[in-house]
């Protein structure tokens, strides 16, 4: 497996390879038409700090420094796995009421694969990579050997196997899980399914309501025969 900076510079493909997909599939299906990026940049979730709280353990998880040992290494390093994974569960019950139906299906699945993946680390004391998928993803075989914290290779006794990282990603030089399949796709459905609804919203799935001022009945101008009524010129 690769160093630490290395996971961190692995992510950025994918997030650009989510991103890509995010505007194609919405130039496809209408929903990042003008009014629908309007919409996506006028969105405001709550308690955003939780997210970039759980960022900064998976920073400081990914890094392993030192000074943090004491909490990274005790039951297996499963303390900040539990936190993250607390800290975006948090997140996610903060906004889910402003949610509509499909984006609260989307966020259903990204907890749900949030939770695969702190299920098979907790059980294993990290999230165990296939070396197989691996190779097959284009990891050399000193990159496999590399220690790193976190991701131990699969063994006969690892657990919850078919939640491991076992899906190879050979363009974007990664092995996957399961969990992060739901991860990413509950993403993208969140953001699709939130700036298809429309420029009309502000909040996820919210419509705005209506101002008293905005409810006033507009009154129709009256046409060339009515005016000419009134002034006796009508027939």
């Amino acid at each position: 497996m690769p160093s630490p900076l290395m996971l961190l510079l692995m992510s950025l493909p994918l997030a650009v390879a989510i991103a890509v997909a995010i505007v194609v599939t919405g130039l496809r299906t209408g929903g990042l038409r003008t009014g629908g990026l309007r919409a996506l940049l006028r969105l405001r979730l709550r308690h955003r700090w939780l997210v970039g709280a759980a960022a900064a353990v998976q920073l400081v998880r990914l890094t392993d420094p030192a000074w943090a040992a004491a909490v990274l290494r005790p039951w297996r390093g499963a303390l900040p796995v539990i936190a993250i994974w607390v800290l975006v569960v948090a997140f996610a019950i903060a906004n889910v009421s402003t949610l509509h139906g499909r984006a609260r299906a989307a966020m259903a699945l990204f907890v749900t694969g949030m939770s695969m993946n702190f299920a098979a680390i907790v059980a294993n004391g990290g999230m165990p990579f296939s070396v197989p998928a691996a190779r097959r993803a284009g990891f050399t075989e000193a990159e496999i050997g590399t220690d790193v914290l976190g991701h131990p290779p699969l063994t006969p006794g690892s657990r919850l196997t078919p939640l491991a990282d076992v899906i190879p990603l050979p363009g974007l030089h990664i092995v996957a899980s399961a969990g992060d399949v739901l991860i990413f796709a509950g993403l993208v459905w969140l953001l699709l399914s939130s700036c298809s609804a429309g420029a009309s919203l502000t909040q996820f799935g919210r419509e705005p309501q209506q101002r008293p001022e905005d409810q006033r009945a507009v009154a129709p101008r009256p046409t060339a025969t009515a005016v000419a009524r009134r002034s006796g010129r009508g027939t």
